[in-house]
């Protein structure tokens, strides 16, 4: 089976899993947001009455009710390109459940370049998958370079609460795998499920080369004055963009940037251009560096 390309057409989902009770690791689980019920597997690790609180504060406070005996630490904040590498640095495996392109290549690229274990799932409608990068295996971009705009998103076609229960369950088993070291070993695998067959898939990846060049995320502060900034938002999206001289092109325009090529060139994006296929920048958190040089 080839491997899937888009990583759009199967958006990651949130997950949650539990230590046996041997264990006393630390567990951190990192989110700016508030529980929303959006969704469908959150109903194992949230209720009614978390609505509008933080989900990395009630989503440990349900695992320490599940076992009292892990350490569990909420970090209730957005991860970014300037805080992600010593959240990975303290991790020994990294769970992506975060739905955002930027995070998930923020993630794979901290947990590349520190030999660390990511373990990474995407859903969307009735087929989805999770698969283990990094920790001595191909990264998350040897498997998907690029993003692109096709297929649909959980917002168009919607996504079926029990397929993502398998597919979240498939990625807890991934994780406690890796951690428990058990053989054969998962790195370099992806699984697959199709809820309308229903079946199971999947594909080996290990061995699959890196990019030789590609486009990282980097935080505001890393912004130069020398730089070149393109805001790609709409202005319904951004009526002003957040750096002063900022260029408001499209994606198709970007390419007249060419005589730019002496200047970095910093893509500011959001949803509209990770829609394009540039990616999935957050507001504020995650800019796209183009080097005009690669």
């Amino acid at each position: 089976m080839s491997a899937p390309r888009d990583k759009r057409a199967l958006p990651p989902r949130p997950s949650s899993w539990s230590a046996p009770a041997a264990w006393a690791a630390p567990c951190c689980s990192i989110s700016p947001a508030p529980a929303s019920g959006a969704w469908s597997l959150s109903i194992t690790t949230y209720a009614m009455a978390d609505l509008g609180q933080l989900k990395a504060e009630r989503a440990c406070a349900a695992l320490q009710r599940f076992n009292p005996t892990i350490v569990a630490r909420p970090v209730a904040e957005r991860l970014t390109p300037q805080n992600a590498a010593a959240l990975v640095a303290a991790a020994d495996l990294v769970v992506d459940s975060a739905d955002s392109f930027a995070v998930t290549y923020i993630l794979s690229d901290a947990c590349h370049d520190m030999g660390k274990p990511l373990v990474s799932a995407s859903i969307v409608g009735l087929s989805g998958y999770a698969g283990a990068f990094c920790g001595g295996g191909p990264s998350y971009r040897a498997v998907f370079p690029e993003i692109t705009s096709d297929g649909g998103t959980c917002a168009t076609i919607g996504v079926l609460g029990t397929a993502v229960a398998v597919v979240g369950g498939l990625q807890a088993h991934l994780a406690l795998h890796l951690l428990l070291g058990l053989q054969p070993g998962v790195l370099g695998r992806v699984f697959t499920f199709d809820a309308r067959r229903p079946g199971f898939g999947g594909f080996d990846f290990a061995g699959s080369p890196e990019p030789e060049s590609f486009v990282p995320f980097i935080a505001p502060a890393a912004v130069n004055d020398d730089d070149v900034v393109v805001d790609l938002r709409g202005l319904d999206e951004a009526p002003q963009s957040p750096f002063v001289g900022a260029l408001r092109l499209d994606v198709d325009h970007v390419a007249t940037l060419s005589a730019e090529r002496s200047r970095r060139i910093v893509l500011c994006c959001q949803s509209r251009a990770g829609r394009a296929g540039l990616g999935d920048g957050v507001i504020g958190a995650s800019f796209s560096v183009a080097n005009r040089d690669k």
